[in-house]
C-alpha cells in the first residue's frame, strides 16, 4: 500500500511537543490506511516508537476501534498500546 507501519521520534525538547505530535500522524496514518483498505482486511495499525532525553524507548501501537463507545461514533477513537523497551 506504500503507507509507513513504523514511525520514530527522538526528543527534541523537555516539553514532549514532538511525542503529541507522533501520535498525532500516527492517529492520522491509522485512519487513511483503513479508509484505503478494502472490506474483509484486517485492521491497519501503525507502531510508533518515542525515545526520550534519558534514552529510554517506548513503544506504542495505534490502531482505530471498532466498538463503539458511549458518546463517540464507531471508529472515531484512535487506542494506544504502550511498552517500554529499554533504558
Amino acid at each position: 500500500m506504500g503507507i509507513p507501519v513504523l514511525i520514530l521520534e527522538v526528543t527534541s525538547d523537555v516539553s514532549k511537543h514532538d511525542m503529541w505530535r507522533m501520535f498525532l500522524q500516527g492517529a492520522c496514518l491509522v485512519r487513511l490506511g483503513n479508509s484505503l483498505l478494502k472490506s474483509g482486511s484486517p485492521p491497519f495499525i501503525v507502531r510508533a516508537i518515542y525515545i526520550d532525553q534519558d534514552y529510554y524507548a517506548s513503544e506504542y501501537t495505534l490502531y482505530q476501534a471498532d466498538s463503539q463507545t458511549p458518546g463517540d461514533e464507531e471508529g472515531e477513537v484512535i487506542k494506544v498500546i504502550v511498552l517500554l523497551i529499554a533504558k
